[in-house]
């Protein structure tokens, strides 16, 4: 029934829990050293340049308001990302949005045991799939919620490492550290492991059409705007009188690209000499993302773009 779990999937099945059941967002908060009613869940938070929270909790009690940042892996390898929960627990208490925080990782028991000492210590609470496949197992109403977390453990134990090419990884990091302090609004995730052949980066999707995005082909032809279409040739005459002089429509079978041609670049350049080459690739990114909102531009995508 389930061949592949993946990862937005078990977010919805804690956050459904926390709604559903007392007894289990009252262990959890426990785990944390707190209690109160919960004021707030919410999936993929992209509130600040720090990056995403997978699941935010928000509780409140008489001493004010306490969060549950919850980091959800099924197998994905780790890059910088328990730190940077750190980095905005500590921004929400500076903010005001709350006055303590605990940072969670939700995984399979399996997963623990491989993070590296610098990760673990940026980890308040291990909450394991396999407790909460327990809490299920009491209780007939989250059946499915069990077989979904058994079927996630399950693609864990036969999951395969990938191995990351730490020259693309350093590359990317630098990347992302630029893109999320100066560009934050391409929303860019943080990368999971690279390998040798990786060399564009992909951006999240663009106005909630799921697959509609950015690309940075760097050691290529630039940045685009991909559109899956059925009708490739309609979607380009139909956005073709908006595009900016520095903008080529591209056509594949099945996909219409916007480009704009920036200066390619390598993952073993000397990142002093990248670093100029990736801000103008991001400014023309953001510019084709504002391209991508015009309403005309917008409604064209709308109508021709696979959704």
């Amino acid at each position: 029934m389930l061949p592949k779990v993946e990862e937005v999937m078990t977010d919805v099945v804690i956050m459904d829990l926390v709604h559903s059941s007392d007894e289990f967002l009252h262990d959890l908060c426990g785990r944390a050293g707190v209690s109160g009613r919960m004021l707030h869940v919410r999936r993929s938070v992209f509130d600040s340049s720090l990056g995403e929270t997978d699941v935010e909790v928000v509780v409140e009690n008489e001493d004010g308001r306490h969060a549950l940042l919850i980091e959800n892996k099924i197998g994905a390898p780790v890059t910088m990302q328990f730190e940077r929960y750190q980095l905005r627990g500590r921004a929400g208490i500076e903010s005001g949005s709350w006055i303590s925080y605990k940072v969670v990782l939700f995984s399979p028991n399996g997963y623990f045991p491989h993070l590296s000492e610098e990760h673990r210590r940026h980890v308040d609470i291990h909450l394991p799939y396999e407790e909460v496949i327990d809490f299920a197992a009491k209780r007939p109403a989250f059946a499915f919620k069990k077989a979904l977390l058994e079927a996630a453990v399950e693609g864990h134990r036969r999951g395969y490492i990938k191995i990351a090419d730490e020259s693309v990884m350093t590359f990317y990091r630098s990347y992302y550290d630029i893109a999320s302090r100066e560009f934050p609004q391409l929303r860019m995730e943080e990368p999971v492991i690279k390998g040798t052949g990786s060399t564009w980066v992909i951006f999240p999707p663009l106005n909630g059409m799921r697959r509609v995005s950015l690309v940075h082909k760097y050691m290529e032809i630039g940045c685009e705007l991909s559109v899956p279409t059925r009708d490739v040739a309609g979607f380009c005459n139909a956005v073709r009188p908006f595009l900016d002089e520095d903008m080529v429509l591209r056509e594949t079978k099945t996909i219409a690209y916007v480009n704009v041609r920036t200066p390619p670049t390598h993952h073993l350049d000397p990142f002093e000499e990248a670093a100029p080459k990736i801000r103008t690739a991001l400014a023309a990114l953001d510019r084709i993302r504002a391209f991508s909102e015009r309403p005309e531009v917008f409604q064209a995508i709308r109508h021709f773009a696979v959704l």
